[in-house]
């Protein structure tokens, strides 16, 4: 750290806290600053320029852009805008980036020691797949990789999420219950081109639907299952106490009823899900004001029959594929 700065006017200064967003941090500075009568140019203004880095107690690091720079023949003042830290992932690119994908470029292919041969086949494998977070070696472990590609060498790795998820499978016609931990979940991502703020923000949070935090003041990056983050803090907000009123607004370009799930070289759901590749969930018309009381019952009982014959279903079509690849 450099110096404090002097010049700052209180009355500026706003600081935005979000959660899985960049904090903001704005401040106008005076040139000068008085002491005792006399002017003296104020601590660090001459520094607060693009990419200069300001330290902000209790909060962290943040960095900021070009200064707007006001003079009105008077006095001086530099308008700073900042972001947190987090931001400069920005400038780093992945290219040509693939995690699991059993190519020979693949990452997981590059590890040394960690492919082996085939021997009916002749064709290279991955001994041991890349995970989310693998603490015991960093070449396997996908934050770890991120950082090391990322050259931001002061960062590392804090909190995985340490609390298990529930996933249920069907498994020869059973449905089968297994628990995995955020850190041992298997990613496969094939990337041409992205910033790894953009990747680690955006892919990442949607594939394994969990929240990527950092943390600006240590410079740790944290992940999250989005069921998991925060604390119960036992209040209650309502209209005894502190609400004095709300509003509920729905955006209807965001209700789906339907929608179609299909994937590379003709991957669909097609085999567990009746021959269909849709999935459909109309809960939120199931009521007296869309539908009469006797068709919803009806759909019900309908919905429930699929889905107590689904296992049946699902292990009918891998019976009537194997026989297809025995034809």
């Amino acid at each position: 750290k450099y110096c404090c700065l002097n010049g700052i006017q209180p009355e500026s200064v706003e600081l935005k806290l979000n959660l899985n967003n960049t904090y903001t941090l704005s401040f106008t500075v005076d040139k000068y600053v008085s002491y005792f009568g006399k002017q003296y140019e104020s601590n660090g203004y001459y520094r607060l320029e693009t990419f200069s880095r300001i330290y902000v107690e209790n909060i962290g690091w943040f960095i900021m852009s070009q200064p707007t720079v006001n003079n009105d023949g008077i006095s001086e003042t530099k308008e700073v805008k900042a972001e947190s830290i987090d931001i400069e992932f920005v400038q780093c690119d992945l290219i040509n980036f693939k995690i699991n994908c059993g190519t020979t470029d693949s990452r997981e292919m590059l590890v040394q020691d960690n492919v082996d041969v085939d021997e009916d086949t002749g064709v290279e494998f991955a001994k041991e797949q890349i995970k989310f977070y693998n603490p015991d070696n960093e070449n396997l472990s996908l934050l770890n990789i991120l950082i090391k590609e990322s050259g931001m060498t002061d960062w590392t790795v804090g909190y995985v999420d340490t609390i298990a998820k529930k996933y249920k499978e069907y498994q020869d016609g059973e449905l089968v219950e297994t628990e995995v931990l955020l850190a041992d979940e298997v990613p496969y991502f094939d990337v041409n081109s992205r910033s790894i703020y953009a990747f680690m923000t955006q892919d990442i949070v949607k594939y394994f639907e969990c929240l990527i935090l950092f943390d600006i003041d240590k410079k740790k990056i944290n992940a999250y299952r989005v069921e998991n983050i925060g604390e119960d803090t036992n209040l209650h907000i309502g209209f005894r106490n502190l609400q004095n009123t709300n509003s509920i607004t729905v955006d209807e370009n965001s209700i789906y009823t339907r929608c179609r799930a299909y994937g590379a070289d003709d991957l669909s759901i097609r085999y567990v899900n009746f021959g269909l590749d849709k999935i459909e969930n109309i809960d939120y018309f199931l009521n007296t004001k869309y539908l009469p009381e006797n068709l919803i019952n009806k759909y019900k009982l309908w919905k429930s029959d699929v889905e107590e014959k689904r296992p049946d279903y699902i292990e009918l079509s891998r019976k009537y594929n194997e026989q297809l690849e025995v034809i």
